[in-house]
């Protein structure tokens, strides 16, 4: 992985793909109704920090490292460093849980709802594996084609939503009816899990970029689009249907999609986003179970990764129903639980601890240069 070189623009558009995945048919901050867009924008504002300044900082502190799980062992000494690295792979793998059931989910409802789900389960799995299989290089190319498409098909959207006639921005107001307690309620679910958290898998990532001192830009840059994307869906969302209507829906972006219809002739639109909400969330699971596999790797040092992809394949199809059995346990583990129990501590608190450890280790560094400058310096007597 560490001989592999990607573009700045291959890693904006993955950011780009991997924040869209999930959340582009889902009612984010749906708890803050007609204030939903509020809570985006202070989401995606501490996200950003969140990013540049505390995951951009530990890449920054440490960019001679040839990979991010050379940091981890460094910061943390071989021992710990391999035992945090292994929880972060489980941590990603967890993730990738939620992820492979919402595919499966929507495939199930909208596209083949006469099969079983296990079938559906097993073929998207195998489609994991083989992209796995692919590469790095092959999957962040395929990225940065496949932005353009995603974000023409937004552009449509946007544009023949008022074209329809179906936008009423009444259902905006009143603004922060019920106070900013909702408001503030929905918010951290944004930073921590969908839409704009979950990111510090892209620590392994920084170091893979041709020219570092822009990687961390790109990733921002790429949060920053997500973040007018989502804004922007979330907007019409609750223009087109109503805070109540698009609240009490399981996917009501695909609802709202449907209600395009331009002189009786560009309609059924609903297609068009379950296919970018498919694609977006592959790229998402790859990204993570990527990661995983190359933890795995350097935990175990086991040479076979075809052996420990299949591993992650078993363990993607029995957690797949394990986040719950019913939609409603689902949605409790992962907008309750998960964020606040879980992706705190693998987002924020334990990048704080690398964080510390990184400017310790780059002072302890610093210091031991300038001690071993003067003795270089020093003439050299001859007797």
């Amino acid at each position: 992985m560490s001989k592999t070189k990607l573009s700045t623009f291959q890693l904006y558009a993955m950011v780009v793909l991997y924040c869209l995945g999930t959340s582009s048919i889902l009612f984010v901050a749906r708890e803050a109704r007609q204030d939903a867009w509020i809570s985006i924008i202070l989401g995606g504002i501490a996200s950003l920090i969140i990013f540049v300044y505390l995951h951009g900082s530990i890449f920054k502190l440490n960019q001679e490292d040839n990979s991010y799980y050379d940091t981890i062992q460094k910061v943390f000494g071989k021992p710990i460093g391999k035992a945090v690295i292994l929880l972060y792979a489980f941590y990603f793998i967890f993730i990738t849980f939620f992820v492979l059931r919402d595919i499966v989910e929507i495939t199930e409802l909208y596209i083949l709802n006469r099969t079983p789900r296990y079938v559906i389960t097993i073929v998207e799995i195998c489609v994991i594996i083989y992209g796995l299989h692919r590469g790095i290089e092959t999957l962040f190319r395929t990225a940065e084609l496949y932005l353009f498409i995603v974000i023409f098909c937004y552009l449509l959207v946007i544009l023949l939503l008022p074209l329809s006639g179906v936008v009423n921005f009444d259902h905006l107001f009143p603004v922060l009816e019920k106070g900013i307690g909702p408001v503030l309620q929905s918010t951290p679910v944004l930073f921590l899990s969908i839409p704009f958290g979950e990111l510090i898998v892209f620590l392994a990532f920084f170091p893979l970029v041709k020219d570092k001192r822009f990687g961390v830009k790109a990733g921002a840059f790429g949060l920053l689009t997500v973040i007018l994307i989502m804004l922007l869906i979330t907007i019409f969302l609750i223009t087109t249907l109503g805070p109540y209507l698009a609240y009490n829906n399981t996917f009501p972006v695909v609802i709202m999609v449907r209600l395009i219809d331009v002189g009786d002739f560009i309609q059924r639109f609903d297609a068009l986003m379950i296919l970018i909400f498919l694609t977006g969330s592959v790229f998402q699971i790859l990204v993570l179970v990527k990661v995983a596999e190359e933890s795995l790797k350097v935990v175990t040092n086991f040479p076979y990764k075809s052996v420990i992809s299949i591993f992650i394949g078993i363990l993607l199809y029995f957690g797949a129903y394990f986040v719950g059995e019913s939609r409603r346990d689902y949605l409790y583990l992962g907008i309750k639980i998960f964020p606040y129990f879980i992706s705190s501590i693998f987002e924020i608190g334990l990048p704080i601890i690398i964080l510390i450890l990184s400017i310790y280790h780059h002072i302890k560094g610093n210091k031991a240069q300038k001690n071993a400058a003067p003795e270089d310096a020093a003439p050299k007597t001859t007797g």
